[in-house]
């Protein structure tokens, strides 16, 4: 499903209006809008049973700049996480890394989410992923809650 810039720029400066101590990434996030729509980029979301992926696509190429896929979380694999997802791949193109266009699609996959959570990948987490969840983890704008009941 495509998002639609309007929509998009909704959920954007709703979760700015809502998050004034996080400056930083509010300028990565306006960094980000901009890029989309100076570059003509698209974003689309897709939600499965046990799947979430955003993809953000340039419009005149139709070739892909930054992808995330998170996987719901299985009991057999990870433990309970009490049904939260799993990133398990995510990747911005090296022309449009350092532009927000990562902390974007976090952000996005952080509400697609919604109750169920979302959490970093279980074997390893990228640099530039640990960017974005350190700040989640330090910001009062996220809902931390444990998601791995294995003790």
């Amino acid at each position: 499903m495509k998002i639609e810039i309007d929509m998009l720029k909704t959920i954007i400066r709703r979760t700015i209006l809502e998050s004034a101590a996080c400056d930083k990434l509010n300028d990565k996030l306006r960094l980000a809008i901009d890029i989309i729509v100076e570059d003509d980029l698209e974003i689309f979301h897709y939600m499965y049973a046990n799947k979430l992926q955003i993809v953000v696509k340039d419009d005149t190429t139709n070739k892909e700049v930054a992808i995330l896929r998170a996987i719901a979380s299985d009991p057999e694999w990870d433990g309970e996480c009490w049904g939260g997802y799993i990133v398990d791949w995510s990747n911005v193109k090296d022309e449009y890394k350092g532009k927000g266009i990562g902390a974007l699609i976090y952000d996005l996959a952080l509400e697609l989410a919604g109750d169920s959570g979302l959490m970093a990948g279980r074997q390893d987490v990228s640099i530039h992923a640990l960017r974005n969840w350190k700040y989640f983890m330090k910001s009062s704008d996220y809902i931390k809650k444990t998601l791995d009941n294995r003790k």
